[in-house]
Order: structure tokens, then sequence, then C-alpha cells
């Protein structure tokens, strides 16, 4: 999931690179972007009725024809020492690593070591990726002011030229995906090697597990908002 996207943002095509399709795609409104989600990826873009049919077409591109391509490992290797950096010197870091212990610690949501990061391939993005591109299930959506029989078309034109593909999602199991949290109340420093006199202070709770209804989330996000008033009243107005 750290490597994945920079190859596919990154990499072009397979028969053009990223220089290339830049020089080609000149003057459009078009643009792909490449996000692992949790269950599922998702490629996305922004453009204008007049160019969505290229849109449609680059994205399409994108899902059988990646690039994988050389240039954007190495530019990913050099990009991983500075999130070395960041996860060692500065404060913004140490909360990937808050996240970590939060969901209990789990490898899915850790952060890998620099020679982790640097020991991914092409053949490991190439083998993760390329089935689900090739023949996963797959949604199209829509969103925006468009004239919905010419957008149709251009779909049926472009992802619905495409060969069969799964009808449906691939079925997970609820019990993999499950998280072990961690013992409450429970206490963590995390510390980041800086001058700058720099800390923060993160206070998390337990609750109940939300799904489908949306009140208990409201409810949260207003005494979230309470909570957070009232600290700052304590802290800038009261402490000084």
């Amino acid at each position: 999931q750290w490597l994945a996207p920079q190859m596919m943002n990154n990499g072009g095509l397979g028969k053009h690179s990223e220089d290339e399709l830049g020089r080609i795609l000149a003057g459009k409104n078009v643009g792909v972007s490449f996000s692992v989600n949790e269950g599922f990826f998702t490629l996305s873009g922004t453009t204008t009725p007049d160019d969505l049919a290229i849109q449609m077409q680059l994205m399409v591109a994108n899902l059988v024809d990646p690039g994988f391509r050389v240039e954007a490992l190495q530019y990913w290797k050099q990009s991983v020492s500075s999130y070395d950096t960041l996860f060692k010197s500065q404060l913004e870091g140490t909360q990937y690593f808050v996240d970590e212990f939060l969901r209990g610690d789990d490898i899915r949501f850790s952060v890998p070591s620099l020679n982790a990061m640097n020991a991914l391939t092409i053949a490991d993005v190439h083998d993760w990726l390329k089935p689900q591109l090739a023949d996963g299930y797959l949604e199209v959506s829509v969103v925006g002011t468009f004239d919905m029989n010419s957008t149709i078309s251009i779909i049926l034109d472009t992802f619905g030229a495409l060969p069969d593909r799964e009808e449906s999602p691939p079925v997970i199991d609820e019990e993999l995906r499950g998280l072990e949290f961690p013992e409450t109340p429970g206490e963590r420093t995390f510390t980041y090697g800086s001058k700058l006199h720099q800390a923060s202070s993160i206070v998390a709770w337990n609750v109940p597990h939300i799904e489908k209804d949306i009140s208990p989330t409201r409810r949260l996000r207003v005494l979230s908002s309470i909570l957070r008033d009232r600290m700052r009243k304590q802290i800038r107005e009261d402490i000084g």
C-alpha cells in the first residue's frame, strides 16, 4: 500500500511514460489518481464535459496498460528517505506510530522500516495489482453536472468495452478484518529527534461499534466539538 500508489501515479502507461503523457494530454483537463483503500482500489480524476471522453479513455488505459516503470520505482526510493526523516525527526511523523498503536500494533497499519520499504520491487506491485486491474469487480461513478445520455455512451465505449470481469466484489472474511485494540486504560510515549521543543498529547476513548446508524456518529462529533472548545478555553484562557 506504500509503493503501489507511487508506481501507478508516477509510472505512466506501458506505451507512454509519464512525461510523454504530459505532452500528449497538454491542454486537456484530465488526470488519474490511484489509491489503496480498505477493501478496494480507486482510480479517480476530475475533468470537464468536453474532456470526459478522454478522461475515461485515460482511466481505462491505466487499468489495461499500467506502466510499472523503473522511473517510478527510482522516484519512490528517493522519497523513502524523506519518509524516514519525517518519522524520526518531526512531530507529525509520530502520528503514524500513534495510529499504529491505537489499532493494536496491527501490521496492516504499521510503518515499514526503511530497509523494508527499499526492498519492495516492481514485481511485488505487479503481482498484487495486476489480477484486480485485469478482471476484478468494477464500479463506475460519475458525480457532477453532465449530460446523462452522452455520459452513458462514453462509459459504454470505454469501460463497457472491457472484457468480462468479476460480477461481484470478493468476499472478505470479517475475522481477518478484525482488530485487537490496546488494553485500556493504557499509555505509551513516542519520541522523535529534534531541537525544537514540540510535543502533542492525545487522549482516546473506546466507543461502541458504529456501522449504519449515523445518529451516534453525529452525537459523538457534537461531543468532540464541545470538549475541544472547553479544552481551548481551559488551556488558552485560564492557564494562558
